[in-house]
């Protein structure tokens, strides 16, 4: 099965979590995988999530299109980012910005 990668390092008293997260492109497997991840960290530590989600965070301004069957799991990876505390910083900055890469 997939497993991400988690780096840590401690910046003064902070501790970091670097999770370099690429799921499976599978829409059957991505849910396991998200529900698994791990959750368990300091509550003072911050954490940067890195990699692909291999789906559209926002299905009108991340999607070309505007559809997209590649949804699944949407709950358990914002679930896991939640627990994690993790804000979409890009998002937040440019609210309504279409941009693909």
């Amino acid at each position: 099965m997939y497993q991400p990668a988690v780096a840590s390092a401690v910046w003064g008293e902070v501790p970091f979590y670097y999770h370099n997260v690429y799921s499976p492109i599978a829409n059957a497997d991505r849910a396991n995988f998200y529900s698994t991840l791990p959750r368990d960290f300091p509550p003072a530590a911050l954490q940067v999530v890195l990699g692909n989600f291999n789906f559209p965070t926002d299905r009108l301004r991340d999607f070309r299109s505007g559809k997209s069957n590649h949804h699944t799991a949407r709950d358990e990876c914002f679930q896991w980012l939640q627990a994690l505390k993790v804000i979409d910083t890009w998002r937040l900055h440019h609210p309504t910005a279409r941009v693909y890469s």
